[in-house]
């Protein structure tokens, strides 16, 4: 198995799927994932073991809020 092409293709498909068995393990996209570790490689596995990072709330969603109840520019 020295043929480059052949790793060309075994070592991609290797790292999506590791990828997208850690994905499924977090109860993530198991596609998604599998792409990105064909498409980054050894990157997109590395990137798979990070936890989920967590939207916090900002003024945007109270803005967001306001707009959608009509209460633009009222005070609390």
């Amino acid at each position: 198995m020295n043929n480059p092409l052949i790793w060309s293709i075994v070592l991609p498909l290797l790292f999506g799927l590791l990828s997208c068995a850690i994905a499924a393990h977090k109860n993530r996209s198991r596609p998604g994932w599998f792409f990105a570790g064909v498409l980054l490689g050894p990157f997109g596995l590395l990137v798979a073991f990070f936890p989920r990072i967590q939207p916090h709330e900002t003024e945007n969603s109270d803005i967001a809020s306001d707009l959608a109840t009509g209460s633009v520019g009222e005070k609390k």
